[in-house]
Order: structure tokens, then C-alpha cells, then sequence
């Protein structure tokens, strides 16, 4: 019974190496297909290189205040900001809102295969928010912007509520993942 499961698993491996093989092999026969709707995204790829060889780098401003820094978190909070304000998107889900959220419960906890994936995405996740959330001095200095109120709130109410809400994040991700799937294929 192991000896299959290991069978199994070695021929999936190699059939994403074939595949991925096979991805490269084909890529040169796909490039006059995919140039010319690559072409306005060059060109505004070519204007923002520009600009940022005129400026000197990418920040705008005080350069001092304005450091380029990886945050990865951002995107978490991205998600979770378009959930907020997107939900009328997010009900209109072919089944409506308990449908939505059945096949978000499938797709995070649908097996054990699915429970073990999303158990370890969310502790790639946890470990993306220790390392690169970034607490910036003006964002808890002014008090004119609701991000001022929604950090010190939420984030800053205790320490393990950025972890906490890590489920949520992934959570909205699936909705989505779903909803925008579902309304591509018609």
C-alpha cells in the first residue's frame, strides 16, 4: 500500500516535469502569439524605467522618509480591503453568499490534502507578517486618514491580531479566486 502511494506520487512528479518541460519547448512557437498583447504593457514598462533613472529611484518626495521596502503583508491587506468594500461583488456568487462560503470551507478544509495545503499556507502566511510588517512612524502619527484608526484599532489592539487574522486573509483570497473564476467562464 505504501509502495503504491510512492509510485503514485514519483509518477505526478514526473508528469510536472514533462509538463514544465513541455512549457518551455512550446514557449519560443507562443511568442508571435502573445507579443502584440504585450506591447502597450512594454511601453509602459519602458516609460516607468524612465522615470525612474530620471528620478533616481523610485520614491517620490523625501527620500529619507520613503524607503523602497518589501511588504508583503500589504497584499493581505489589499484582499481583505477589496472584501470590505467589494462585498456586493462577492454576493452575487452563482448560489449566493452560503454558496460562497461552502466552497471557500471546500477548497481551505474540503480533505485532508486541502487542510494540510492551507494549514501550510498559513504559516508561510504567519511568517510573512513576522518578518515583513511594516509599523510606518507616519501612519500612527496622522490622524486624518481612516488607516490611522483601522492600525491602531485593529492591529495594534494586540500583538496576535495580525495573526489572527491570517484565516480571514486567505478566506477572502478563495472568495475571490471563485468569484472572478466563476464569472470568467461564462
Amino acid at each position: 500500500m505504501v509502495w503504491l502511494k510512492c509510485v503514485k506520487g514519483l509518477n505526478f512528479i514526473l508528469f510536472l516535469a514533462a509538463d514544465f518541460v513541455g512549457s518551455i519547448k512550446s514557449f519560443p512557437q507562443i511568442i508571435p502569439q502573445i507579443l502584440p498583447a504585450f506591447i502597450p504593457y512594454s511601453l509602459v514598462l519602458a516609460a516607468f524605467g524612465a522615470f525612474v533613472i530620471w528620478n533616481g529611484g523610485i520614491v517620490l518626495g523625501d527620500k529619507s522618509n520613503h524607503i523602497p521596502t518589501v511588504h508583503i503583508p500589504q497584499v493581505y491587506y489589499f484582499v481583505a480591503a477589496t472584501t470590505f468594500f467589494g462585498w456586493p461583488v462577492l454576493l452575487s456568487y452563482q448560489g449566493g453568499p452560503a454558496a460562497l462560503v461552502h466552497d471557500v470551507w471546500k477548497r481551505m478544509f474540503g480533505d485532508k490534502r486541502r487542510t494540510l495545503v492551507t494549514v501550510l499556507v498559513m504559516g508561510l502566511m504567519a511568517e510573512t507578517v513576522r518578518r515583513f510588517t511594516i509599523h510606518h512612524p507616519f501612519l500612527l502619527s496622522d490622524n486624518r486618514h481612516y488607516t490611522f484608526y483601522v492600525w491602531r484599532r485593529i492591529f495594534l489592539a494586540h500583538e496576535l491580531v495580525p495573526y489572527l487574522l491570517i484565516p480571514v486573509y486567505l478566506a477572502c483570497a478563495w472568495a475571490w479566486f471563485l468569484r472572478v473564476g466563476a464569472s470568467s467562464l461564462h
